[in-house]
């Protein structure tokens, strides 16, 4: 039987992941985590944008600068935010829902997959 934190990290596999705004040296360590699980890193910089597919979503998950000014409540995607607690604080309302997570910078890849694994599930 499979423990928790490998089905949701497994969850993840053929997954698309956007990382937004985040430090460079943790978007390294983040995209290399991303792809030992067999998923798909797309790293964007504040301002980026992408086409939006007709059908479907983006990403399967968002994880954002817990910094940048962005609406999360109106997304349909999972959002995982990163940030220091000051930051985190100021998405406490879109907290509340279970397409919502965030981690306190710098994360450890491991816990990132877990939690992104975990949205994955839920989303």
């Amino acid at each position: 039987m499979k423990s928790p934190a490998n089905t949701d990290v497994d969850a993840l596999a053929g997954k698309t992941i956007a990382l937004v705004g985040l430090p460079a040296d943790q978007t390294a360590a983040l995209v290399d985590a991303i792809r030992q699980a067999h998923a798909i890193a797309c790293v964007l910089k504040e301002g980026d944008s992408l086409p939006v597919p007709s059908k479907g979503t983006l990403f399967d998950v968002v994880a954002i600068d817990a910094a940048l000014d962005w609406d999360a409540e109106g997304t349909d995607m999972a959002v995982l935010f990163v940030g220091d607690a000051g930051t985190i604080a100021r998405w406490s309302p879109a907290l509340h829902d279970q397409a919502h997570d965030f981690l306190i910078a710098p994360c450890d890849p491991d816990e990132f997959l877990l939690r992104a694994g975990r949205l994955v599930a839920a989303h």
